[in-house]
């Protein structure tokens, strides 16, 4: 009995998708899917895309590798949001044929005049080819949407035992001066007011360096001077200079690499502002990054004496509101 309704609940679940791309397509066909255009930092982008992956690991059979992000140091103009359907419903797409296999995504990007090229490749390790299938309604979507965006799709099948589906979109480049098109019509706002923190200094600390370079992209625009730190005298070293400094972000889990014997509770209890002003004799904020959801460990981290804290994943918004308390 218990089988038969789990049946019943995955055929209901199977339906509904169903259902959801086909409205999804209708809005397409009839025009409703309007692009509508933005300035945006395209490393938060990436964080919620990483975000995505990281919590489907080692659902539906699937083992999902270690993503690939490499920072990006410009603000574009597009469309995020249809940059993540078209993101989504391609990892839909794949598991749909990819049953018990290996999946990593990789994204690179190349500056062409002034477009940045996002290219996202998915690399799929199973003996069963990926190809085009026009019957898959995630596909249609894709294409869809890809064609709404003059995007493109390439799929590639190597050495009998891996396919590497290729996603490609243009975004403009934005910059403080490219304010207006050739015929003075007004087009973009100056930054989509970008905080200035150009008199503060941060630090960043992170014993994971690819995590601290997106961070420190993030808060790019803000022009505060920042520093980053992978490990506890690294940080201890820079607040004992002559400089002072605005701002700590910690993220929750950090490991010292160069001295395992002290562990992410001891780096806490040291790195918290309550302890950081008996050493260094003025308050320096500190911001906690929290991986979930916890209110008994934000709790924690508060009566332990960090000012505030932050929920996973980063994003421009979520610092800035917390920063402009401090």
């Amino acid at each position: 009995m218990n089988q038969k309704i789990k049946d019943m609940r995955k055929m209901t679940l199977a339906l509904n998708n169903k259902i959801e791309n086909l409205i999804e397509i209708g809005k397409i066909e009839s025009d409703n899917y309007s692009l509508n255009k933005e300035e945006y930092n395209p490393n938060e982008l990436l964080l919620e895309i990483n975000e995505f992956f990281d919590n489907k690991k080692d659902i539906n059979g699937v083992n999902i590798k270690e993503n690939i992000f490499l920072p990006i140091n410009n603000i574009l103009y597009g469309n995020p949001l249809k940059i993540k359907q078209i993101i989504l419903h391609t990892y839909y797409y794949i598991i749909d044929k990819n049953k018990k296999g290996n999946l990593q995504l990789k994204v690179e990007h190349k500056i062409v005049g002034n477009l940045c090229r996002l290219k996202f490749y998915f690399i799929c390790k199973n003996k069963k080819q990926i190809d085009y299938n026009s019957d898959s309604l995630d596909y249609q979507i894709i294409i869809k949407l890809l064609d709404l965006m003059n995007g493109n799709i390439d799929i590639k099948y190597i050495d009998n035992e891996v396919t590497e589906l290729q996603v490609v979109i243009n975004q403009k480049i934005i910059n403080k001066y490219d304010l207006k098109n050739e015929n003075m019509k007004y087009i973009s706002k100056k930054l989509k007011n970008y905080y200035d923190a150009s008199n503060k200094r941060i630090i960043i600390f992170d014993d994971n360096r690819e995590k601290t370079s997106i961070l420190k992209n993030i808060l790019k625009p803000t022009k505060a001077d920042i520093s980053i730190v992978n490990t506890i005298d690294e940080l201890l070293y820079l607040l004992g200079t002559e400089k002072t400094y605005d701002l700590i972000i910690i993220d929750d889990i950090v490991t010292n690499i160069e001295n395992t014997t002290i562990t992410n509770e001891d780096i806490l209890k040291t790195c918290n502002s309550r302890n950081l002003k008996k050493l260094f004799d003025y308050e320096i904020p500190v911001i906690i990054l929290v991986t979930k959801n916890n209110k008994k460990l934000e709790e924690k981290y508060l009566k332990m004496g960090f000012n505030d804290f932050i929920i996973k994943p980063i994003t421009y918004k979520k610092v800035i509101k917390k920063f402009k308390n401090y």
